[in-house]
Order: C-alpha cells, then structure tokens, then sequence
C-alpha cells in the first residue's frame, strides 16, 4: 500500500505524481490519500490515482476519500478512465501519454541522419538549476509569444515557474543544445525523480536552431534514462499532430490514457434544525 508522498513519487508513472514538480510550478499542496495522490489548495482539490498496475478502485476509491474529507467544493480527478462518481454535467477531456521503453528502440535512417547533422552543429550540456539562466528564460517566453492565441494562462503559468521546479527537484535536469559560438539555442528538462520512469518533461528552441536539435536533446535525455537504470520515458501527452509526430518518429506509443475530469462538489443544503444543533 502506497502511503506516503515520497512512494508515489518512486513509483510515479505520470508527471503529476511528482509532487515536487507540481508544487514548484503550481503552488498546490501534496498528500498521499490512501493509492492516490492529492494536490490541494483552500477549496480546490486534484487527484491524481494512476498506479505501475491499473487498478479501477484506484480512482473511485480516491474520490470517495475526497469526498469524506467534507472540505472541498471543486474536484478534478486525473486517471485512466472517468470516475464512477463523476456527474452527468462534469468536465471530461482526454489524451493519451506516450511511452518509450528504454533502451529506445533502433532510430531508423532518417533519424541518424538527422541526430548525425544536429551532432556537428551543437553540444549537448547538462546541468542543474544553477544553469538556467536569461536564455533559457527567452527561449520560453518566444515559445509562449508564438502560441498566445493558443495556450492557455495555466500553461504560461508552468512555464514561468521552470526556474523554481529545477531549483526544487535535485533529479531534475536542464539539457541545453548550445552552437560554436556557445550560444543556447535549444533545451529540455528531464526528470529523473522516479524509479523505473523517467520524464521528458519540457523542450523549448530558438526558430533557427539547427535541424534535428529536438532529436539530438531527446537522445540525451534517453541515455541519461539509460545511465540512471530507468526502464522507460514517459515523453507527455500527444497534444496534437505535430507533437506525435515527433514521438512516432522515435518509435513511441500511447500506452496509457489520459482522462481529466472535473466537477463542482454539490452538497445537500442542511435544515434550519441541522445548521442549528449540528
């Protein structure tokens, strides 16, 4: 039975059961709430009830748990499939994340000629938090500037806090792609935090990084997987075509549904009597 915060995050399978990360970028607060893991903040709850082995009771035991605790009004429940207790009315969207085991499969001929190019173009550096610096931060802010009409101000917000989440998660790593003149012109974080999953958890790069620079950082983050004993990497949700792209092009699959679901907690109205003596 997993009971404490720092199990989930052992055995975290998904980036929201890290709690670290989601308290660096979010300001919620983490709990282990029986096999499920709850982020909270005043009235707002999110649980988070994916496990190694799925397991249906996890999420519809989870919310019953939320519910118990008497002290939310709004829930949304990540998991592979939408709760039980969910109302009619709730919120649900859906994606899948995708998976590639590790060692990664054998990238075919394209890739290598892509990874063999982005090679004599750039240099692949890992640090920690203490790397991050103005040029990471414009890489980000470029990102978000093309997608404004897009993304949305939670996505912004994740984004402005990268800086506190390095700085908050020692087995979170920086990659940078720097050119000749040492210039940063691509990055991505890997996390590292989990035992047998790793997380390719953000990329960013200038629009005049070299081509296959995306590539050549995703192989960094792969051996740095392989090098720690991690068994597979979790690489985010499809997030449209572009972004499968990529992922299919390194072999990856969507392995594990992604199901959000949200609703207002609706409690029965207490009687002049009950609001009285109870």
């Amino acid at each position: 039975m997993v009971s404490k915060v720092s199990d989930h995050v052992a055995m975290a399978v998904v980036p929201d059961q890290l709690a670290g990360y989601v308290q660096a970028v979010s300001g919620l607060q983490s709990m282990a709430l029986g096999r499920c893991l709850l982020h909270y903040v005043d009235k707002t709850a999110v649980l988070v009830a994916y496990s190694v082995k799925a397991d249906r009771n996890i999420w519809d035991e989870g919310v019953e748990q939320v519910l118990g605790l008497n002290k939310f009004e709004q829930i949304t429940v990540l998991a592979p499939e939408v709760p039980s207790l969910a109302p009619a009315d709730a919120h649900i969207s859906r994606d899948n994340y995708w998976f590639l085991p590790i060692p990664a499969p054998a990238p075919g001929q394209k890739l290598r000629n892509m990874l063999k190019r982005a090679q004599k173009d750039v240099t692949i550096f890992i640090n920690g938090s203490e790397a991050y610096a103005c040029a990471h931060k414009e890489m980000v802010d470029a990102f978000c500037n093309r997608k404004a009409a897009v993304l949305s101000d939670g996505s912004r917000y994740i984004f402005s806090n990268l800086d506190k989440y390095l700085a908050a998660c020692p087995d979170a790593l920086l990659f940078t792609a720097r050119n000749d003149l040492n210039e940063a012109v691509a990055m991505a974080i890997g996390d590292f935090s989990a035992l047998g999953t790793a997380f390719y958890m953000f990329a960013f790069r200038h629009e005049n990084a070299p081509p296959g620079t995306s590539d050549l950082l995703l192989a960094a983050v792969l051996d740095e997987a392989a090098r720690r004993g991690h068994t597979r990497i979790n690489l985010g949700l499809g997030m449209g075509k572009g972004v499968e792209f990529f992922k299919k092009k390194w072999g990856a699959e969507p392995a594990l549904a992604y199901v959000e679901t949200s609703w207002e907690i609706k409690r029965a109205r207490k009687g002049w009597f009950s609001r009285l003596f109870g």
